[in-house]
């Protein structure tokens, strides 16, 4: 059984099509705020859709949509920024 049709079982009306569309532009404002590259910030918003969506079957009924997927959001770029550090600092290349 795929996330949005668990999600319904479990009460959660919305269905990732829906989340998309509705959040898409303001989660990747967000994650833009954070993250200056273009590609990336696509990358990220899409990564955050794409967690929400294996997720969304295990939320209860009294998800808040909007928070949890600027929650999501927060911690892909946060992970995001420590692998970017980690990669600067090992670089063969300087600054």
């Amino acid at each position: 059984m795929n996330a949005p049709s668990q999600a319904r079982e479990r009460g959660v009306s919305h269905d990732v099509s829906t989340l998309y569309a509705t959040y898409r532009a303001p989660i990747e404002r967000y994650i833009r705020t954070l993250i200056r590259n273009s590609h990336d910030v696509e990358d990220l918003t899409q990564d955050v859709f794409l967690r929400a969506a294996c997720a969304l079957g295990r939320m209860g009924p009294d998800l808040h949509v909007r928070a949890w997927l600027y929650r999501i959001a927060r911690n892909r770029c946060l992970d995001f920024l420590r692998r970017q550090r980690v990669l600067h600092f090992f670089s063969l290349e300087g600054p």
